[in-house]
């Protein structure tokens, strides 16, 4: 197997991901209006705004997760390196 066609794969995957991720999203979002008593079909701009919001929520959790498995990963080497000496 090739580098090109690993690339192609791991490309294909990714953009799989992104799809399914976007249509959770969408799914989330017209539970919400629903929910809300609104049409899931009604305005556009509304939707947009929430899939916007829901996806910016999202990130800054996977962020703050990140920041906070750097955090401790930082702590856990400065642990190791003071047991060390």
């Amino acid at each position: 197997m090739n580098h090109s066609m690993l690339q192609k794969a791991r490309d294909t995957y990714a953009e799989e991901l992104k799809r399914h991720q976007l249509e959770r999203d969408q799914a989330a979002v017209t539970e919400q209006l629903l929910q809300e008593g609104l049409q899931a079909s009604g305005d556009a701009q509304l939707r947009r705004t929430r899939l916007h919001k829901l996806s910016a929520r999202r990130e800054e959790r996977v962020q703050g997760f990140l920041q906070a498995l750097e955090l401790k990963r930082a702590n856990w080497l400065a642990r190791l390196g003071t047991a060390s000496a």
